[in-house]
């Protein structure tokens, strides 16, 4: 079979009309092409690695040396209309960052290309992964006032519900708010975040399955009533389960913690005004395990230095499963010296 002209790749998936190779005229067949079917998924994974090395590197130059049109192109090109297959691997080619742990919509953000933001994220591009200077690409441009080129989007694209966008928003008016009139902590009303702090650490954290490690509350003290009376309740694991677990090497990347996107809720803990208000944050069931476990699997130093000053700066050192020795040194896993400070 021969098709009538020459193909654009990537083709949208269509279809396309097939003839005889002996007599061109004649009509045969139809068939039905995408990028996923002319190409091996070897050669796929060349091309959409390519593409992305492209956008990154237009998007490292600040907005308005050029009207954006190559970048559109290649955002165009590298939709999942176009048929890539999974095993062209789009999506992590869009998750490799650079030194500073920036992805290409982090890049777009931080140059302001406003207008690839929406494209970036329909070509899989994560709006919720952290740098290693702890914000997203969501959180960067919150925290900048850019946030509604991110929320005027359907809240599902972000990973949030309709109550988290809206938070969102107010959150990010809050610490434009601070930043602008930048007022003793004394007074409620001056601090915008000080009344929003219940709300947003009941809606950013993390959930309860997740962190839970196995107990009842996840931040209980590793010699508290309540972790001696879980820990009564399981059947001691067999020997070679117990030289399992003491080896444990921290979980992957793609583990049920590492999915938890705690991008919103560092940053309204980083702008909390009073150590009352990001109590609020960090005593919440499971939050300082979660951020304990994301340090560790994404290889943050710098979130686990701010996690046990603002413990230390804003937890009382008193008994009890919220106790400031409680929170520092949280059981990650069921092994002896599972804990943070044993790690």
């Amino acid at each position: 079979f021969v098709v009538s002209a020459p193909l654009a790749v990537p083709i949208q998936p269509g279809h396309v009309p097939l003839f005889s190779a002996k007599d061109t005229n004649k009509r045969v067949a139809t068939a039905v092409l995408s990028i996923g079917r002319l190409f091996s998924a070897e050669a796929q994974a060349v091309m959409a690695r390519s593409l992305v090395q492209q956008i990154v590197s237009q998007l490292r130059r600040p907005a308005g040396l050029d009207d954006g049109t190559d970048i559109q192109q290649s955002l165009d090109a590298l939709k999942p209309s176009r048929g890539w297959s999974a095993a062209a691997g789009v999506p992590q080619a869009f998750a490799t960052a650079d030194k500073e742990g920036r992805t290409a919509l982090r890049l777009a953000v931080d140059s302001g290309h406003a207008s690839c933001i929406q494209a970036l994220i329909e070509a899989s591009c994560s709006p919720r992964a952290l740098a290693e200077d702890l914000r997203s690409p969501l959180t960067a441009a919150l925290e900048r006032g850019h946030g509604q080129v991110f929320l005027h989007l359907d809240p599902k694209l972000l990973g949030l519900s309709s109550k988290q966008q809206r938070l969102a928003g107010e959150l990010s008016n809050a610490v434009a708010a601070s930043s602008d009139s930048p007022q003793s902590a004394s007074s409620e009303a001056l601090h915008p975040l000080e009344a929003l702090a219940s709300e947003l650490a009941e809606s950013f954290r993390p959930p309860v399955e997740e962190a839970g490690a196995g107990l009842q509350r996840a931040d209980v003290s590793p010699g508290s009533s309540s972790s001696r009376a879980a820990r009564s309740l399981q059947p001691p694991p067999p020997p070679e389960a117990r030289r399992a677990s003491a080896s444990r090497s921290p979980s992957p990347r793609g583990s049920r913690h590492a999915d938890w996107c705690c991008d919103i809720f560092i940053l309204a803990l980083e702008h909390c005004p009073t150590g009352k208000a990001r109590r609020q944050f960090l005593c919440q069931q499971g939050a300082c395990t979660a951020l304990w476990r994301t340090s560790l699997e994404r290889d943050l130093p710098v979130l686990a230095r701010k996690l046990a000053t603002w413990i230390g700066l804003s937890v009382a050192n008193r008994g009890g499963d919220q106790s400031r020795r409680s929170l520092l040194d949280v059981p990650l896993d069921s092994a002896a010296g599972g804990c943070v400070l044993a790690r």
